[in-house]
């Protein structure tokens, strides 16, 4: 099935399934519950004893920024056996909606309908990969008790789409989660996923951003990479609980808008991927390597003042404390591009605004900063203008100066922007040296990134022309036209300062 007819399965099939489910659930709710009721031994109860409701829920992937409310979904329900069961009811929730089950049971959890539609939204609203389940449930209870007896979901795609989809947004987050290993801290694994989403992620447009049922999904960014907040938000979370770093997401109906909260070692910081995604100010047109880290890792002191672009109102449903101040002041605050972890330790480039020039600096996790080679790369700068509502709803602006040097690590080698040229930056001999392997002679460059095949691409400013850098068509047109003991770092895959067979044969595996 094609990507557009995904796209127009998301936002059509909705309506016309509400109409016919609920026509038949309204009947079904009633004579299954009973014949459910009398399987599980309990007694056998009139027509008039039980009620249907149909239900629209309010979800952060279908735009939604308010939360349930926090004193219901924190009530501890008692399962027939008289143990709590709020983690097992949300779990057997999960697992339902996962299967894509038709309808389920869950009178032994005696749920009352008080608090029911809340702990429903809260499953969904926190497992990401649930993207295909609808806002509209349908469910019937006893009226004599309040409790809950058969919940009939509702999907946005038929089980053949599903299927298709839960195959691209796993996919999707597989390749996310290469980018990280066991070498890195839980802060550093953060921040590679942190770089990786706002990289990639396109803030879409007016017309492309109103499908709701799919660019506010965690499925829109791995679906194409198109997504709004609350997109950033649900594929943040589900990425870092799946690798074990607990995420929250945070919620603000004054902003309108969403980001996360994040947990390292036993301490919560917001982190808003949106605002730190230099594409967000770019009129929808996404910046390769172009990452913010004023929202990184802050605390809702930094994040509600210039430093953090005013944020407030941010609430989560469990009352994370986001007061801790570490990383206020950190060193990633003025970098704006990629930062690579390897081995254990970070990668950037130091900026001097006063000399136009940056340095690759080495960053250890203690905190001992060394320069990589000697090498200086000067480089062109812009200032966005941003405007942003205070909670006071005074408007405030804030600059955002943007140097256009972009960092990239691929094939054992740091690729930076510089100007008008594109530098292979690799070790040999005990030194770092510096090659240049594409020069624009238009304009600057103002994006670098590897595509799906393993090849630098570089993005220039003014038009977004892209070129691609194919390592293999590359060596063919260097080999022919110069001396083969010229070094050129990009396709000298080995580093041993010949470009060779050898290297060819590492290029085509």
């Amino acid at each position: 099935m094609s990507k557009t007819k995904k796209v127009d399965n998301f936002s059509k099939k909705n309506s016309e399934k509400r109409k016919s489910r609920r026509k038949a659930n309204r009947t079904l709710a009633i004579v299954l519950a009973i014949i459910i009721v009398f399987s599980m031994a309990v007694p056998i109860v009139s027509f008039a004893s039980t009620g249907s409701v149909d239900d629209e829920l309010e979800l952060l992937q279908d735009g939604e920024y308010a939360l349930p409310d926090e004193q219901k979904t924190s009530v501890n329900y008692t399962s027939s056996s008289g143990e709590l069961a709020d983690k097992e009811l949300q779990e057997y929730i999960y697992e339902q909606l996962l299967g894509c089950a038709a309808n389920f049971n869950i009178y032994s959890f005696k749920v009352h309908i008080s608090v029911f539609r809340d702990i429903y939204c809260n499953v969904i609203n926190d497992n990401p990969d649930l993207f295909y389940v609808s806002s509209s449930v349908n469910y019937s209870y006893y009226r004599s008790s309040g409790y809950i007896a058969t919940v009939y979901p509702e999907y946005s795609l038929d089980e053949q789409e599903i299927a298709e989809s839960k195959l691209i947004f796993e996919d999707g987050a597989q390749k996310a989660l290469a980018q990280i290993d066991d070498s890195m801290s839980d802060l550093q694994k953060a921040l590679v996923l942190h770089d990786y989403i706002c990289d990639l992620a396109t803030y879409p447009s007016d017309a492309v951003k109103n499908d709701k049922s799919l660019y506010h999904s965690a499925y829109g960014f791995f679906y194409d990479y198109n997504t709004v907040c609350a997109g950033y938000a649900l594929t943040y979370s589900y990425l870092l609980n799946r690798i074990g770093i607990p995420c929250e997401y945070v919620a603000s109906t004054g902003m309108k808008h969403a980001w996360n909260s994040v947990n390292i070692d036993g301490n919560w910081y917001n982190v808003d991927l949106t605002y730190d995604d230099i594409s967000f100010y770019n009129n929808s047109m996404n910046v390769r390597g172009g990452v913010i880290h004023k929202c990184f890792m802050k605390s809702n002191e930094a994040l509600s003042s210039e430093l953090g672009f005013y944020h407030f109102g941010g609430s989560t449903l469990d009352g994370c404390d986001m007061t801790d101040t570490r990383y206020d002041n950190y060193f990633w605050n003025d970098v704006n591009t990629n930062i690579c972890v390897i081995d254990g330790d970070y990668y950037y480039l130091d900026i001097n605004k006063e000399k136009r020039t940056d340095l690759l600096i080495r960053r250890s996790q203690k905190g001992d900063e060394s320069i990589v080679g000697k090498t200086r790369f000067s480089y062109a700068a812009v200032t966005a203008t941003g405007t942003y509502k205070d909670e006071n709803g005074v408007s405030q602006t804030v600059k955002i100066y943007d140097p256009l040097c972009r960092l990239v690590y691929l094939d054992n080698r740091f690729y930076i922007s510089h100007g008008k040229n594109l530098i292979a930056y690799a070790p040999m001999n005990g030194k770092y040296t510096a090659n240049i392997v594409y020069t624009d002679s238009s304009n600057n460059i103002m994006g670098i990134g590897v595509d799906d095949n393993g090849n630098i691409i570089c993005q220039r400013r003014g038009d977004y022309l892209t070129f691609t850098l194919d390592k293999k068509e590359y060596f063919k047109e260097h080999v022919t036209t110069n001396n083969l003991s010229e070094y050129n770092n990009y396709v000298d895959m080995n580093l041993d300062g010949v470009i060779n067979a050898k290297d060819y044969v590492f290029i085509k595996q």
